[in-house]
């Protein structure tokens, strides 16, 4: 019964697969490496995301085969902010399938593209959530390699305490890229730009040279996406393919407050770190990457706080960076507020050199005349003990 329900206008729409587990029932997109459909559980009734290999690639042993085990390690990255892979299998005419769960919300690039870029709040806050999502698939040793806004979904749900909050869901670990590594022809073996799949505009400089990927690869698109939720465009964007690569590996990016004065420049610094050429100048883990958002929200602080005026320097993985207080200059309905005080949870004092200086707000002058004041007080309760040990009260 697998072909009977089939549309006319898809091979695949009314299909079900599966032993009839899923029924296909609606096409969404397609990429180089599939196509992807709405699809529905049919014990129970519920919607899931079937994502069909290409019919030209079943041919291809070694992408059928990556294909399968991408899917082996995307099942196995289990993690609140982690699209679950949920079934892999192949029909009787070879058809390769993979069900996800289904997910509503917007994309990111949606998201920017109706609101314009994000409070910077919110993107740390978005970027952390993507953060602890690498952190989970890094751990099992599945790198993403693909990282881009179209791949990076929101979704709002309700707290705890009944606020509505921002939940992010990565797509895709382990099966985004799917392709040989960048520049390396099948047949021949010589390097040909043709082969590029993904967005170059959230390419590290060394998987646009086609070199060995790790986790830090990961970082830099991560960087990538900061600085478009920041902006509203990537760090580098325009011309050919080529040149794209190009500017990744060899030029440096505007700082992201070129496009938005407004964006704090502690939230810049780690934009910018994220974005080091050489793996070793970024941050070398998403833990790492977490701590230092985290730091940057305690830093902050609530967002009702109110500008202290203060300058601080925190230290982002080893270095330290000086921050100037983000409300300099602002506008008075600016969002950011640093508070007057900066609380550091005790075990991560070790880590990070907090320096602060106030603002002096008495004058020489008033100081005297208050410890003038404290001394005539001390002066009079050390003369009621003396009445009161001695039967006399003394008072000067």
């Amino acid at each position: 019964m697998a072909n009977v329900l089939a549309s006319a206008s898809d091979p695949f729409e009314g299909r079900e697969i599966a032993g009839g587990k899923y029924r296909i029932e609606k096409y969404r997109e397609s990429d180089e490496l599939g196509r992807t459909y709405l699809a529905r559980h049919l014990k129970l009734d519920r919607l899931v995301i079937a994502r069909v290999l290409h019919g030209s690639h079943l041919s291809d042993e070694l992408l059928v085969n990556r294909f399968n085990r991408a899917g082996l390690a995307a099942s196995r990255v289990r993690h609140p902010n982690v699209v679950d892979v949920v079934d892999l299998g192949e029909e009787s005419d070879g058809t390769l399938y993979l069900i996800s769960e289904y997910i509503d919300g917007q994309s990111l690039a949606e998201l920017v593209a109706l609101e314009g870029p994000m409070p910077a709040r919110r993107v740390v806050d978005v970027i952390k959530q993507i953060a602890a999502a690498l952190q989970s698939a890094h751990r099992l040793g599945v790198i993403h390699r693909d990282l881009q806004p179209d791949i990076v979904h929101l979704l709002t749900r309700e707290s705890d305490d009944g606020e509505l909050a921002d939940v992010v869901k990565v797509l895709d670990f382990g099966v985004a890229k799917m392709d040989v590594p960048l520049g390396l022809d099948r047949s021949t073996g010589h390097r040909t730009i043709e082969m590029v799949s993904g967005r170059p505009e959230y390419m590290s400089p060394e998987q646009c040279n086609g070199q060995t990927l790790d986790a830090r690869s990961d970082l830099y698109a991560c960087g990538c996406l900061a600085y478009f939720l920041a902006t509203g465009q990537p760090p580098f964007s325009g011309g050919a393919l080529l040149e794209i690569l190009m500017k990744q590996v060899k030029e440096q990016p505007a700082p992201p407050s070129k496009h938005v004065p407004r964006i704090p420049a502690s939230l810049e610094a780690i934009i910018l770190k994220l974005l080091a050429k050489k793996p070793e100048g970024r941050f070398q883990s998403a833990r790492e990457l977490r701590d230092a958002l985290g730091r940057l929200q305690l830093m902050w602080g609530p967002a009702e706080s109110e500008a202290a005026g203060i300058d601080v320097d925190i230290s982002l993985g080893g270095e330290t960076v000086e921050i100037r207080n983000p409300t300099a200059g602002a506008e008075a309905n600016d969002e950011f507020a640093t508070p007057p005080v900066v609380r550091v949870p005790r075990r991560q004092r070790q880590r990070q050199t907090v320096i602060m200086e106030r603002p002096q707000t008495q004058d020489g002058k008033g100081a005297a005349i208050r410890m003038m004041a404290y001394a005539v007080l001390l002066a009079i309760a050390l003369g009621v003990f003396a009445g009161l040990y001695f039967g006399e009260v003394y008072v000067p």
